[in-house]
């Protein structure tokens, strides 16, 4: 009997559904007890082949709507009590799905569970973006219960979703629309719970550029998610204060070192603010050499350049809301 079901949306994912699916195909639990649902969101390139070729896999295709749909699409589609998600560039562990099942076995009060990143990739940048998630698993492991589920690692009782609706559609990326549903349910009093124990393998940007662009979407729709859910600006379980802090400092930084060129003085606050980078620092380098990561020395530097990025998305997510409201369309970000 068909217990759970795993839904993975695709777009032109040609690349790497091969190595996903060979992951989820293979899990610790029974085969008979979950099914594996891909759908393809109006691909142009041979994904939809590959996923084919897959004779277990039921494959679902339409046209280009982006993630949320993709994802409710799947979810009508299921046959399972748990609906559990993940993304097409991530590789699952074997134990997957048997800890995201034992966490609604166990406490029939839970409505979520969250998983969360690994990564084994070494460059620089990725250990970086590993890194900066793991002190947020820090942060969500520090609350019986959480309100915040990123859907490369979820898993929902299927009524509860239904009852829902599913994810907002008009998240037109994969940007917000998983934290917005948690918040929904969150705010409701359902029970969602962390589940450091259930992984997948997923691929973080690699190089600066890919990773400042990341951001810079985050922040954009950012804008939209906390104008449907104001209160959750101020306070979540997934991101830390310093964060906020450090966004909102960013612009000073620049403002202050130009000002000093006419009045000495000015380099005071600019100094106050490179020392609470640095010291925003401490934390972040203690987890990343316990991770035994390298070039620790970059973090000052990489804090910044990341708030300055979010900052420049939450500026242009304003100016966005204020324009076009419900009617912001699809960016060139694809799925950031």
């Amino acid at each position: 009997m068909i217990k759970c079901s795993l839904i993975i949306p695709a777009y032109n994912s040609a690349k790497i559904i091969g190595f996903c699916l060979d992951k989820a195909l293979n899990q610790s639990v029974s085969k008979d007890t979950y099914e594996v649902i891909v759908v393809d969101d109006g691909s142009v390139d041979n994904t939809a082949n590959i996923v084919a070729q897959h004779d277990s896999v039921k494959l679902i295709r339409q046209s280009n709507h982006g993630p949320a749909a993709a994802r409710n699409h799947g979810a009508k589609e299921a046959n399972g009590d748990i609906l559990i998600f993940t993304d097409s560039d991530c590789e699952l562990d074997v134990d997957f799905i048997k800890h995201i099942l034992a966490q609604f076995d166990t406490n029939p009060q839970i409505a979520g569970v969250q998983g969360r990143y690994k990564t084994r990739q070494k460059e620089f940048i990725a250990q970086f973006g590993q890194t900066e998630i793991e002190t947020r698993y820090i942060k969500m492991e520090q609350n019986r219960y959480i309100d915040f589920i990123g859907t490369y690692a979820a898993a929902y009782r299927a009524d509860i979703f239904g009852k829902y609706g599913g994810f907002d559609t008009s998240f037109p990326i994969a940007c917000g629309e998983d934290a917005e549903f948690s918040y929904r349910l969150s705010k409701d009093g359902y029970k969602l719970l962390f589940c450091g124990d259930a992984f997948v393998y997923h691929r973080h940007p690699s190089t600066l550029k890919q990773y400042l662009r990341t951001k810079y979407y985050r922040g954009f729709w950012r804008v939209k998610l906390h104008k449907k859910h104001f209160a959750k600006t101020f306070k979540d379980s997934y991101t830390p204060n310093s964060l906020k802090i450090e966004i909102l400092l960013s612009p000073a930084l620049p403002f202050f070192m130009i000002l000093s060129c006419w009045n000495m003085y000015f380099w005071i606050p600019a100094f106050l603010i490179i020392l609470l980078f640095s010291f925003s620092s401490i934390a972040f380098l203690k987890m990343f050499r316990k991770m035994k990561y390298r070039k620790g020395y970059l973090i000052p530097c990489m804090l910044y350049a990341r708030a300055v990025s979010i900052f420049a998305g939450v500026c242009l997510g304003m100016i966005n809301e204020f324009f076009h409201g419900e009617k912001a369309s699809r960016t060139s970000c694809d799925w950031c």
